[in-house]
């Protein structure tokens, strides 16, 4: 496509989208005279940075406009599309599960000592967002010690700024591999509290659900990771 094309693409859309160029340019954050520059081809082909603002800000998939902008041929195009299917997938998973652990945008309460290990991750859970680091590797510690230890101060600091959009859209701008890993550990929450049914027999799965006893005594973390050493031993040689 070229210059002209892409000039007359972006108006026709933009008008479907019954968007002035004012209002494009404040959903953008792209100015506006660079964008009536852009539709009366006076400009040439936008960056990538610039194209991926205005997909977001036209609701229109980032690959298309980069098509459209002639970044990619035909061919390179369908490889894309379906890199980019697979990472919607793993994000609406996400979102999914994440509204399973959580009521009114907050992480239900009786699973935030789950959630604390998965979050505590300097590269995208880090706090930086909130102009501090919020990094905590000694709650992570006093919790494997002790899964009873009492954390309840933190839990509300840590409901204060982790709340269900804020980790969707930190997650949304994650690599797919981070996405996947955190969507695994999320849906094994979301099995161990009975919100999710798991579609696998794996016995230490079972294991993790809430509420399980035996002869009425609670089965808790401690326990679980004996029962798994004693398995790990057992069938050690038959893996």
């Amino acid at each position: 496509m070229s210059t002209k094309e892409f000039g007359q693409f972006l108006r026709q859309l933009r008008k479907e989208k019954e968007l002035t160029v004012r209002k494009l340019a404040e959903l953008s954050n792209v100015s506006q005279s660079y964008i009536t520059n852009l539709e009366n081809n006076k400009r040439g082909v936008p960056s990538y940075d610039v194209l991926k603002k205005l997909s977001e800000a036209l609701e229109l998939r980032y690959s298309e406009l980069l098509y459209r902008a002639g970044y990619f041929t035909e061919e390179e195009y369908e490889v894309y599309r379906k890199i980019e299917a697979r990472s919607e997938a793993i994000y609406e998973r996400l979102k999914k599960v994440i509204d399973l652990l959580s009521t009114n945008g907050k992480f239900r309460q009786n699973i935030l000592k789950d959630l604390i290990p998965i979050f505590n991750n300097d590269q995208v859970f880090s706090g930086y967002q909130f102009g501090y680091v919020f990094i905590f590797d000694d709650i992570v510690e006093k919790l494997k010690i002790d899964p009873e230890h009492d954390i309840s101060d933190f839990l509300d600091e840590f409901q204060k700024y982790y709340n269900t959009d804020e980790v969707k859209n930190l997650l949304k701008y994650a690599t797919d591999d981070f996405k996947e890993d955190t969507l695994k550990k999320l849906e094994k929450v979301a099995i161990k509290h009975n919100l999710l049914e798991s579609n696998t027999n794996d016995l230490v799965e079972f294991l993790r659900k809430e509420n399980l006893t035996y002869k009425d005594h609670p089965i808790n973390d401690y326990h679980l990771n004996l029962i798994t050493s004693y398995l790990d031993v057992l069938f050690q040689d038959k893996t």
